[in-house]
């Protein structure tokens, strides 16, 4: 991306300041801070080429414990201190509070990898969430059942977060299959035997549908925990999700020989060899920074939402939140870093989905790439 011209309000010391209000403590801290760690590296890469219109941009990062409450006093402390543009939790239910105090502030607020189709209608016109939505997620899913020709479903959702109660009723609403039924789970479960017995009796119960998939709208680790009681009950059914799956211990603690028809939907694909190169060197640049491989998906979820604000901002010419927040409805086949934002609705965008799937040894693969 080339340096901008004409960026204006960039504060007295010339520089955009954006503000974090971000957990790093508390359960949530395992999202938000390779979320932010993502930002960063985005950022960096930027400024490296010479920042916005010349200038260069920083961020501040504050703790809101994984405290919806922390959150919103963390986002007014730093919009009182200057920050210019303001990022929130990835989460609905954890950033709410900081986001409507952006909106009422004035000024571009953004979860770069939240994906709630609700978040922005909650908040206002100046709140966007980058991540993969919800409904290209649900959508995605049913898409590609119908391409693999399975004809029934059986969910398996937990139920702690919109997010993922948001995924299931889409796909079910969407699949065209037979409903098998569905079951709802806790963060944390570890015991999967009653919803596993009911799996085991589908057979008997639908017996015209001949080639089911288990929808698991769960994240990692209880999805890996879910897939290997189900594996050692000796139940092979398809298993397909979303990107919060997304770990290099997933494949081990199922067992590489095992996984050869498990399948979950993201935004941009990075886990695997045949990964793009530009995702390539985002995980480089990512294990350089910060010592490790991406923790989860929310890193370059907020990676490529970057490149939209960083976008928005050289055709606002402004830091105007108003300003800013037309130039990213005007977004259009926007392309980003592992992926193309078709466009912005209601604050969240649309674009494309990659599918991911496991070879014979139990590695990472790109299956297909759609727009749902």
């Amino acid at each position: 991306m080339a340096p901008a011209e004409g960026v204006v309000d960039a504060g007295p010391d010339g520089v955009i300041t954006i503000g974090a209000s971000r957990a790093a403590t508390g359960p949530f801290a395992f999202f938000d801070v390779s979320g932010l760690n993502g930002a960063k590296l985005a950022i960096d890469k930027i400024n490296a080429e010479g920042g916005l219109g010349g200038h260069q941009i920083k961020i501040v990062d504050k703790d809101t414990k994984s405290d919806p409450a922390v959150a919103g006093q963390v986002a007014q402390e730093l919009l009182t201190a200057g920050a210019e543009i303001l990022l929130v939790p990835d989460d609905m239910d954890m950033g709410i509070a900081a986001a409507q105090i952006g909106q009422g502030a004035g000024v571009l607020t953004i979860a770069p990898s939240a994906s709630s189709v609700l978040f922005g209608p909650a908040v206002g016109n100046l709140f966007f969430n980058g991540g993969t939505n919800t409904d290209d997620l649900g959508n995605g899913g049913a898409v590609f059942l119908q391409k693999q020709g399975w004809d029934g479903e059986y969910s398996v959702t937990n139920n702690d977060f919109n997010f993922f109660q948001a995924q299931t009723e889409v796909f079910k609403a969407r699949s065209g299959v037979t409903d098998l039924g569905s079951s709802v789970m806790k963060s944390g479960q570890t015991d999967f035997a009653p919803i596993i017995s009911e799996i085991r009796k589908l057979g008997d119960k639908f017996p015209d549908a001949k080639n089911p998939v288990i929808w698991g709208s769960m994240y990692f680790p209880d999805i890996a925990t879910f897939i290997k009681q189900l594996r050692d009950a000796g139940i092979d059914y398809p298993v397909l999700g979303n990107f919060t799956w997304s770990s290099q211990d997933l494949a081990k603690i199922i067992g590489p020989d095992r996984v050869s028809n498990i399948y979950f939907l993201t935004g941009a694909y990075y886990e695997g060899e045949d990964a793009s190169a530009e995702m390539k060197d985002f995980v480089a640049a990512y294990e350089k920074a910060y010592g490790r491989y991406p923790e989860n998906s929310q890193a370059v979820g907020a990676y490529w939402t970057m490149f939209a604000v960083f976008e928005a901002i050289k055709s606002a010419g402004s830091l105007d939140g108003e300003a800013l927040s037309n130039a990213m409805y005007a977004q259009q086949s926007l392309e980003v870093p592992g992926r193309t934002i078709l466009k912005w609705v209601d604050g969240h965008q649309y674009g494309t989905v990659d599918v991911v799937g496991f070879d014979a040894q139990g590695n990472y693969r790109l299956v297909e790439t759609f727009m749902p």
